[in-house]
Protein backbone atom coordinates (compact mmCIF):
# COMPACT_ATOMS: atom_id res chain seq x y z
CA UNK A 1 0.00 0.00 0.00
CA UNK A 2 1.84 3.02 -1.26
CA UNK A 3 0.51 6.56 -0.62
CA UNK A 4 1.32 9.32 -3.47
CA UNK A 5 2.35 11.54 -0.02
CA UNK A 6 5.40 9.16 1.03
CA UNK A 7 3.70 7.91 4.66
CA UNK A 8 3.26 4.23 3.47
CA UNK A 9 0.94 1.87 5.89
CA UNK A 10 1.11 -2.14 5.22
CA UNK A 11 -0.07 -5.40 6.28
CA UNK A 12 1.81 -8.49 6.74
CA UNK A 13 0.16 -11.74 7.21
CA UNK A 14 1.87 -14.07 8.52
CA UNK A 15 1.79 -17.82 8.00
CA UNK A 16 5.65 -18.66 7.66
CA UNK A 17 7.24 -17.54 11.43
CA UNK A 18 11.16 -17.99 9.51
CA UNK A 19 10.23 -15.30 7.12
CA UNK A 20 8.72 -12.46 9.47
CA UNK A 21 11.50 -10.26 11.16
CA UNK A 22 13.22 -9.63 7.27
CA UNK A 23 9.88 -8.49 6.37
CA UNK A 24 9.54 -6.55 9.14
CA UNK A 25 12.50 -4.99 8.43
CA UNK A 26 11.65 -4.84 4.83
CA UNK A 27 8.54 -3.12 5.44
CA UNK A 28 10.50 -0.16 8.17
CA UNK A 29 12.65 0.88 6.21
CA UNK A 30 12.13 0.59 2.37
CA UNK A 31 10.73 3.82 0.91
CA UNK A 32 7.52 3.27 -1.80
CA UNK A 33 7.67 -0.60 -0.82
CA UNK A 34 4.75 -2.97 -2.60
CA UNK A 35 3.48 -5.19 -0.15
CA UNK A 36 5.14 -8.02 -2.63
CA UNK A 37 8.72 -7.00 -2.31
CA UNK A 38 8.27 -6.70 1.64
CA UNK A 39 6.67 -10.60 1.57
CA UNK A 40 9.97 -11.10 -0.10
CA UNK A 41 11.81 -9.83 2.62
CA UNK A 42 13.65 -7.22 0.64
CA UNK A 43 15.08 -4.91 3.09
CA UNK A 44 16.40 -1.02 2.37
CA UNK A 45 16.76 0.09 6.39
CA UNK A 46 19.61 2.16 4.72
CA UNK A 47 16.81 4.96 3.20
CA UNK A 48 15.66 5.58 6.66
CA UNK A 49 15.95 9.13 7.80
CA UNK A 50 18.36 10.61 10.70
CA UNK A 51 17.80 10.14 13.97
CA UNK A 52 14.48 8.35 14.18
CA UNK A 53 13.43 5.17 16.17
CA UNK A 54 11.17 2.19 15.32
CA UNK A 55 8.82 1.05 17.57
CA UNK A 56 8.02 -2.66 18.17
CA UNK A 57 4.66 -3.67 20.10
CA UNK A 58 5.09 -7.02 22.07
CA UNK A 59 9.17 -7.41 21.75
CA UNK A 60 9.60 -10.49 24.59
CA UNK A 61 9.42 -13.79 22.63
CA UNK A 62 8.07 -15.21 19.79
CA UNK A 63 7.53 -12.51 16.43
CA UNK A 64 8.24 -9.47 17.64
CA UNK A 65 11.45 -10.10 19.64
CA UNK A 66 12.74 -11.86 16.75
CA UNK A 67 12.04 -8.51 14.63
CA UNK A 68 13.32 -6.53 17.13
CA UNK A 69 16.67 -9.67 16.68
CA UNK A 70 16.84 -7.93 13.25
CA UNK A 71 16.70 -4.34 14.12
CA UNK A 72 19.75 -4.85 16.85
CA UNK A 73 21.61 -6.85 14.09
CA UNK A 74 21.82 -4.40 11.60
CA UNK A 75 22.39 -1.91 14.60
CA UNK A 76 25.19 -3.59 15.73
CA UNK A 77 26.82 -4.22 12.12
CA UNK A 78 26.55 -0.41 10.64
CA UNK A 79 29.90 0.91 11.29
CA UNK A 80 29.40 3.63 9.15
CA UNK A 81 26.64 5.05 10.35
CA UNK A 82 24.49 4.36 7.38
CA UNK A 83 21.92 2.80 8.95
CA UNK A 84 20.15 6.69 10.02
CA UNK A 85 17.66 4.96 12.50
CA UNK A 86 19.60 5.31 16.14
CA UNK A 87 17.56 2.81 18.27
CA UNK A 88 14.65 0.89 18.93
CA UNK A 89 12.21 0.82 21.25
CA UNK A 90 10.17 -2.13 22.72
CA UNK A 91 7.03 -1.93 23.51
CA UNK A 92 5.52 -4.25 26.08
CA UNK A 93 3.07 -4.74 28.94
CA UNK A 94 5.37 -6.37 31.37
CA UNK A 95 8.46 -4.00 31.52
CA UNK A 96 10.67 -6.73 33.41
CA UNK A 97 10.53 -8.92 30.96
CA UNK A 98 11.01 -6.27 28.26
CA UNK A 99 14.54 -5.61 30.14
CA UNK A 100 15.35 -9.15 30.58
CA UNK A 101 14.58 -9.52 26.34
CA UNK A 102 17.24 -6.61 26.16
CA UNK A 103 19.92 -8.17 27.95
CA UNK A 104 19.37 -11.81 25.64
CA UNK A 105 19.01 -9.33 22.50
CA UNK A 106 22.30 -7.21 23.65
CA UNK A 107 24.60 -10.80 24.15
CA UNK A 108 22.95 -12.55 20.82
CA UNK A 109 23.45 -9.21 18.75
CA UNK A 110 26.43 -7.89 19.95
CA UNK A 111 24.49 -4.49 19.65
CA UNK A 112 24.93 -1.62 22.02
CA UNK A 113 22.21 -2.22 24.68
CA UNK A 114 21.15 1.52 25.51
CA UNK A 115 20.30 1.37 21.89
CA UNK A 116 17.15 -1.33 22.68
CA UNK A 117 14.86 1.32 24.78
CA UNK A 118 12.07 -0.11 27.08
CA UNK A 119 10.45 2.92 28.53
CA UNK A 120 9.49 2.42 32.48
CA UNK A 121 5.85 3.12 31.45
CA UNK A 122 4.16 0.00 30.30
CA UNK A 123 1.77 -0.74 27.80
CA UNK A 124 -1.22 -2.77 28.08
CA UNK A 125 -2.57 -3.12 24.93
CA UNK A 126 -6.20 -4.00 26.12
CA UNK A 127 -7.01 -0.80 27.70
CA UNK A 128 -6.87 2.13 26.29
CA UNK A 129 -6.13 3.95 29.51
CA UNK A 130 -2.96 2.33 29.40
CA UNK A 131 -2.31 2.90 25.71
CA UNK A 132 -2.65 6.51 26.12
CA UNK A 133 -0.34 6.23 29.04
CA UNK A 134 2.20 4.98 27.15
CA UNK A 135 2.28 7.04 24.54
CA UNK A 136 2.58 10.25 26.26
CA UNK A 137 5.75 8.57 27.69
CA UNK A 138 6.93 7.59 24.33
CA UNK A 139 6.51 10.96 23.25
CA UNK A 140 8.31 12.51 26.05
CA UNK A 141 11.06 9.94 25.51
CA UNK A 142 11.13 11.19 21.81
CA UNK A 143 11.49 14.65 22.29
CA UNK A 144 12.37 16.06 18.67
CA UNK A 145 12.88 12.96 17.31
CA UNK A 146 10.23 11.14 15.44
CA UNK A 147 9.16 7.45 14.37
CA UNK A 148 10.65 6.06 11.47
CA UNK A 149 8.41 3.17 11.92
CA UNK A 150 5.72 1.68 14.09
CA UNK A 151 5.50 -2.21 13.89
CA UNK A 152 2.14 -3.52 15.71
CA UNK A 153 3.08 -6.81 16.31
CA UNK A 154 2.02 -7.82 19.74
CA UNK A 155 -1.14 -9.71 19.98
CA UNK A 156 -2.97 -12.74 22.01
CA UNK A 157 -4.21 -15.77 20.43
CA UNK A 158 -8.00 -17.26 20.34
CA UNK A 159 -8.72 -18.52 24.24
CA UNK A 160 -11.95 -20.21 24.56
CA UNK A 161 -12.47 -18.43 27.76
CA UNK A 162 -14.72 -14.92 27.11
CA UNK A 163 -13.18 -12.47 28.74
CA UNK A 164 -13.54 -8.62 29.02
CA UNK A 165 -11.85 -5.40 29.97
CA UNK A 166 -12.45 -3.09 32.27
CA UNK A 167 -14.46 -0.94 29.78
CA UNK A 168 -16.22 -3.57 28.21
CA UNK A 169 -14.38 -4.80 25.42
CA UNK A 170 -13.71 -8.02 24.18
CA UNK A 171 -10.04 -8.54 25.63
CA UNK A 172 -8.97 -10.80 22.12
CA UNK A 173 -10.38 -8.14 20.33
CA UNK A 174 -9.18 -4.85 22.35
CA UNK A 175 -5.26 -6.83 22.33
CA UNK A 176 -4.95 -7.55 18.93
CA UNK A 177 -6.58 -4.70 17.27
CA UNK A 178 -7.71 -1.58 19.23
CA UNK A 179 -5.35 -1.22 21.32
CA UNK A 180 -3.18 -0.70 18.59
CA UNK A 181 -5.42 1.28 16.53
CA UNK A 182 -5.40 3.95 19.36
CA UNK A 183 -1.47 3.46 19.40
CA UNK A 184 -1.05 4.44 15.84
CA UNK A 185 -3.52 7.61 16.18
CA UNK A 186 -1.85 9.20 18.96
CA UNK A 187 1.34 8.74 17.28
CA UNK A 188 0.68 9.88 13.58
CA UNK A 189 2.12 13.30 14.13
CA UNK A 190 5.38 11.56 15.76
CA UNK A 191 6.05 10.05 12.57
CA UNK A 192 8.86 10.63 9.95
CA UNK A 193 8.28 11.58 6.63
CA UNK A 194 8.29 8.49 4.27
CA UNK A 195 7.51 6.23 7.52
CA UNK A 196 5.84 3.36 7.55
CA UNK A 197 3.31 1.66 9.61
CA UNK A 198 3.07 -2.28 9.85
CA UNK A 199 0.07 -4.13 10.78
CA UNK A 200 0.84 -8.14 11.70
CA UNK A 201 -2.23 -9.97 10.85
CA UNK A 202 -2.93 -13.58 10.36
CA UNK A 203 -4.08 -15.46 7.44
CA UNK A 204 -7.17 -16.60 9.51
CA UNK A 205 -8.20 -12.90 8.91
CA UNK A 206 -10.36 -15.05 6.38
CA UNK A 207 -12.06 -18.09 8.17
CA UNK A 208 -13.94 -19.43 5.24
CA UNK A 209 -10.81 -20.10 3.83
CA UNK A 210 -8.07 -20.79 6.85
CA UNK A 211 -10.15 -22.17 9.80
CA UNK A 212 -12.92 -24.10 8.32
CA UNK A 213 -15.48 -22.32 10.63
CA UNK A 214 -19.43 -21.77 9.59
CA UNK A 215 -20.03 -18.92 7.28
CA UNK A 216 -20.26 -16.06 9.95
CA UNK A 217 -23.04 -14.52 8.47
CA UNK A 218 -25.22 -17.40 8.96
CA UNK A 219 -24.91 -17.73 13.00
CA UNK A 220 -25.17 -13.50 13.08
CA UNK A 221 -27.23 -12.39 16.20
CA UNK A 222 -30.59 -10.93 15.14
CA UNK A 223 -30.11 -7.98 18.22
CA UNK A 224 -27.41 -6.67 20.41
CA UNK A 225 -28.63 -7.77 23.57
CA UNK A 226 -28.51 -11.60 21.83
CA UNK A 227 -25.03 -10.87 20.80
CA UNK A 228 -24.14 -9.93 24.01
CA UNK A 229 -25.66 -12.98 25.74
CA UNK A 230 -23.34 -14.66 23.31
CA UNK A 231 -20.61 -13.37 24.18
CA UNK A 232 -21.14 -13.49 27.48
CA UNK A 233 -21.40 -17.63 27.27
CA UNK A 234 -18.45 -17.72 25.09
CA UNK A 235 -20.11 -18.76 22.16
CA UNK A 236 -20.88 -15.31 20.35
CA UNK A 237 -22.87 -17.36 17.33
CA UNK A 238 -25.13 -19.94 17.55
CA UNK A 239 -23.43 -24.02 17.04
CA UNK A 240 -19.97 -22.59 18.42
CA UNK A 241 -18.14 -24.58 20.67
CA UNK A 242 -15.91 -22.76 22.95
CA UNK A 243 -12.73 -23.69 20.69
CA UNK A 244 -14.99 -22.36 17.93
CA UNK A 245 -15.74 -19.28 19.28
CA UNK A 246 -11.94 -18.28 20.81
CA UNK A 247 -10.57 -18.65 17.24
CA UNK A 248 -13.83 -16.74 15.29
CA UNK A 249 -12.62 -14.18 17.47
CA UNK A 250 -9.27 -13.85 17.26
CA UNK A 251 -10.00 -14.41 13.68
CA UNK A 252 -12.01 -11.24 13.55
CA UNK A 253 -9.02 -9.81 15.27
CA UNK A 254 -6.76 -10.03 12.32
CA UNK A 255 -9.14 -8.69 10.15
CA UNK A 256 -9.92 -5.78 12.06
CA UNK A 257 -6.20 -5.62 11.42
CA UNK A 258 -6.66 -5.55 7.43
CA UNK A 259 -9.46 -3.38 7.23
CA UNK A 260 -7.66 -1.01 9.74
CA UNK A 261 -4.41 -0.54 7.35
CA UNK A 262 -6.84 -0.67 4.12
CA UNK A 263 -8.36 2.33 5.83
CA UNK A 264 -5.53 4.40 7.17
CA UNK A 265 -3.55 4.38 4.25
CA UNK A 266 -7.05 5.49 2.15
CA UNK A 267 -7.00 8.34 4.42
CA UNK A 268 -3.44 9.39 4.35
CA UNK A 269 -2.54 9.08 0.65
CA UNK A 270 -1.62 12.64 -0.09
CA UNK A 271 -4.11 13.92 2.19
CA UNK A 272 -2.08 14.86 5.50
CA UNK A 273 0.49 16.95 6.50
CA UNK A 274 2.28 13.54 8.57
CA UNK A 275 4.54 13.27 5.29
Amino acid sequence: LEPESGFGVGVIIFDNVQKLSESFVAAAGRDHTSLKNLLQNKSLCGHMSASNVVVVTGCTQGLGYHAVKKFATDLANDTQGSLKYDCVVLCCRNVAAAKKAVEALAKQTKCDPSKLVVLEEGCNLCEMWSVRAYAAALKTFLGERKIISLVNNAGIGGNPTYKKTSQGFDIIWATNHLGHFLLTILLLRHLAPGSRIVNVSSGVHDPANKTQLPDADQYWPQTKDEYDQRLARGEPFTGDSASQSGARRYSRSKLCNVLFTNELARRLSGAVPYA
